[in-house]
């Protein structure tokens, strides 16, 4: 035999959404809404959703009404033929968590979870929601990475075997000389004190290692960086799509040769007459003659900042694997 409920037992009592609240909406009208509704339907005890203490003896599921309220939960424990059934339930309760978290997005958890507060919604449902929200956040950093990751691949990299792996313009020449202090001492010097071999080379290099610092902060032209597991080689990236280990000594080579030949290109173009300084382009033209001349000696003078450059010039794909 069933056991009659006392008429003063508390029942458990969940949410059964109608369409029309699943419908997600971008308010805190629809949070409002599926609260109360959640309060309002009785269910299983087993549920243990929350509870609610009915107050009137008419059945809030079919509205019949009953003499006594031992009545009326007998007929809402075991008759109703309106009742919903457990896996009902369930749904209606994956309904509101759904919606707490879709609503999450638009609104924002606090406010999502301030509503669900007001209205008293128990803890193990509010749980749910906030483990879906963060799930949500997760996947949302995870979107945010992947993006980043599409755009770093999208990148068209200067390989370093192709015909320059290396290349600077006039605008970079002119910042060159407007922005070191040092190349402005150079720029006021005399043609005699230019090609001083006691005097020009320290300027030389400096103008050759500044503008291989500018031309890498270009993402596609950082095709070259220090081997983090030995200081006399590098890591560039080839034509094939491979990363390749090559030796420093001939790197460096390769990369003052190509930085002296995009200058050469600059000061021997007369579309740039106009647009450098002369100042500029006689500095320019006359460190590139100076390079030329003794190349071996300007390597060895870049040796040191240039290790320390291309041990900063790891691209970000790189930077993400080895960490």
């Amino acid at each position: 035999m069933r056991k009659t409920p006392c008429a003063t037992e508390p029942l458990t009592t969940v949410a059964i959404i109608e369409p029309t609240i699943a419908v997600v909406e971008t308010s805190a009208t629809a949070v409002e809404t599926a609260a109360t509704v959640f309060k309002t339907v009785v269910a299983d005890d087993e549920k243990q959703v929350m509870t609610y203490q009915i107050i009137s003896n008419k059945c809030i599921y079919c509205q019949c009404e009953y003499s006594s309220r031992s009545n009326l939960i007998r007929h809402q424990r075991y008759s109703c033929k309106q009742k919903p059934t457990k896996s009902e339930v369930a749904e209606a309760q994956q309904k509101f968590v759904e919606l707490g978290k879709t609503l999450a997005v638009n609104l924002g958890p606090e406010a999502v979870n301030t509503i669900l507060q007001q209205h008293n919604i128990t803890n193990n449902v509010q749980n749910n929601i906030q483990v879906n929200i963060q799930q949500n956040n997760i996947q949302q950093q995870n979107n945010i990475q992947q993006q980043n990751n599409i755009q770093q691949n999208n990148i068209v990299m200067i390989p370093w075997d192709g015909d320059s792996p290396i290349c600077v313009d006039a605008d970079d020449i002119i910042a060159v000389f407007d922005e070191n202090e040092k190349l402005q001492e150079f720029v006021g010097f005399h043609d005699y004190e230019r090609t001083d071999m006691k005097i020009a080379p320290p300027f030389v290099a400096e103008m050759l290692m500044d503008l291989v610092r500018r031309a890498h902060t270009d993402p596609s032209a950082q095709n070259i960086y220090l081997n983090p597991k030995r200081s006399d080689q590098v890591i560039a990236y080839h034509s094939s799509g491979v990363w390749k280990t090559i030796c420093l000594s001939d790197a460096s080579a390769r990369l003052l040769n190509g930085v002296n030949e995009s200058v050469g290109r600059v000061v021997l173009n007369p579309k740039n007459i106009s647009k450098v300084p002369s100042e500029t382009l006689n500095a320019a033209a006359i460190a590139r003659m100076m390079y030329n001349a003794e190349p071996e000696e300007y390597i060895k003078r870049v040796k040191a900042p240039l290790v320390a450059h291309l041990a900063n010039n790891v691209p970000i794909d790189k930077q993400v694997r080895r960490s």
